[in-house]
């Protein structure tokens, strides 16, 4: 059976999904199996499962449950239910709560006052007092990037709101597994915890390195091969591949020059023949053509989600997976 580009490549965008799952991922609705449904222009939440009415449709805006719990709006008001509909954090007439997400039990909000931002915990306490500018969320190692001025961050605040790594460069990212990449004169490397420099500031923006994970960060050399470093920058894998994505539970997906794509280990062996699986899962569903419907669940904005695919040839849904629509590498982000 032949199988076109397209459908090659929207396969090989499903099973690499399968391989390559977000930084963040530690950050999703496992533990609430709800999601959002909208009707009569109100929303409520469904079992994912049986898709029947938890929550009943009543919302203005709704958000996904993270850490077992969810911001909605409702009469112009914002709270925050657990998964059982009930409100655990009530509206504050002077915090808006729009940063949709709980991440390591803390919430970003911001003063109606003057703007600024700060933290609150699930009971909606006040942890951070909302004097920031800017803050990012604690993602990693308990530090977050905040800033008193536009642009240009302090440095890095824990969960008392104490700077505790100042800013020396030109510009700082999160920490991802106890290391931030930072720049300085237009090169990049990595931090520690401590602030200490533990990977030189050698990277280009054209070696694209990327963030840690499972203890390595992809980059690439001055030909456009990638490869892998650890944390101590020593280089674990040599520049080989055409494209290089994160490891993610001891393997990532990368394409080699012959445009072949395989899932490697930390020891640079082939663990598995992508290609082989495209082949393989057409020939077993008999695919003809694939229409991709889009994310229907998640985090769709930031494209974590739940994504459908159809075979328009009998309308019968194909796929429907949960994971990372994104691929490659962007500096500072993955």
């Amino acid at each position: 059976m032949q199988v076109s580009n397209n459908l090659r490549f929207l396969i090989f965008i499903v099973l690499f999904c399968i391989v390559h799952f977000t930084v963040n991922a530690q950050y999703t609705d496992d533990n609430a199996n709800l999601s959002i449904d909208k009707k009569d222009d109100k929303y409520g939440y469904l079992n994912k499962k049986t898709k029947a009415v938890v929550i009943p449709h009543q919302f203005d805006e709704a958000k996904t449950f993270y850490e077992g719990l969810a911001l909605v709006k409702k009469d112009g008001k914002e709270y925050v239910i657990n998964p059982k509909g009930e409100t655990v954090i009530p509206p504050n007439e002077s915090l808006i709560y729009h940063f949709d997400r709980f991440v390591n039990g803390l919430l970003r909000i911001q003063n109606k006052a003057d703007n600024k931002l700060g933290f609150i915990d699930k009971t909606g306490r006040i942890i951070i007092e909302p004097t920031y500018l800017g803050v990012e969320n604690f993602w990693d190692s308990g530090l977050a990037l905040a800033y008193t001025k536009p642009m240009i961050p302090d440095g890095y605040i824990d969960k008392t709101g104490t700077l505790v790594i100042k800013n020396e460069y030109d510009h700082l990212y999160d920490f991802t597994e106890g290391m931030a990449m930072v720049m300085l004169d237009g090169k990049y490397g990595f931090i520690n915890t401590k602030g200490e420099l533990a990977i030189p500031t050698i990277y280009t923006f054209e070696n694209d390195v990327s963030n840690f994970s499972n203890g390595f960060a992809s980059f690439k050399n001055d030909d456009g091969a990638c490869g892998y470093i650890n944390k101590k920058g020593e280089v674990v894998i040599e520049p080989q591949y055409k494209y290089c994505n994160r490891f993610e539970n001891g393997e990532a997906a990368v394409v080699d020059f012959d445009d072949k794509r395989i899932a490697i280990n930390a020891a640079n062996i082939t663990v598995k023949d992508i290609d082989k699986e495209f082949a393989d899962k057409v020939r077993k569903d008999s695919l003809k053509v694939a229409q991709h419907l889009g994310c229907i669940e998640g985090d769709c904005e930031n494209g974590f989600g739940t994504y459908n695919y159809l075979d328009t040839s009998d309308e019968d849904l194909i796929y429907s997976y949960k994971g990372f629509l994104k691929m490659g590498n962007t500096m500072g982000q993955d």
